[in-house]
């Protein structure tokens, strides 16, 4: 039986790399992202408008480290993906934050709106968050 984590992962590959609003965006990065999800952080490679590589994030087993890092709660997430929270304004605004490197951070910004405006609504949460309100 596959990982519960590993199978969302591939499903955001898949529907990132499948948006052509994602891949215009991310076409010129090269940069690897942590997007946490509460507690639950992943890490991925993008890199010429595809997501090339996907993982659960660990600083002790990751040792690529990241770019930059996308973060929200868990309530946050659950809000954006369920439509009750436009992710354009959480990331705006602060509810959702941004660090790492500013110069990626400003160039992964469309890619970053289109991931959360799209990608992550429909791929749903992370595995282990169907409880966050």
């Amino acid at each position: 039986m596959a990982d519960p984590a590993t199978d969302w992962l591939a499903r955001v590959r898949e529907v990132a790399n499948g948006n052509s609003r994602f891949n215009q965006a991310a076409r010129w990065l090269d940069m690897k992202m942590v997007v946490r999800f509460g507690d639950r952080p992943f890490w991925f490679k993008l890199y010429r408008g595809q997501i090339i590589d996907a993982m659960e994030y660990s600083p002790v087993t990751n040792m690529l480290g990241y770019d930059v890092i996308v973060s929200g709660t868990a309530t946050d997430w659950a809000a954006i993906v369920a439509g009750r929270s436009r992710f354009d304004r959480a990331a705006t605004t602060g509810v959702i934050a941004h660090d790492g490197n500013r110069t990626e951070c400003e160039k992964s910004y469309k890619a970053q709106m289109v991931l959360g405006a799209e990608v992550f609504p429909a791929c749903g949460l992370p595995p282990g968050m169907e409880g966050a309100r």
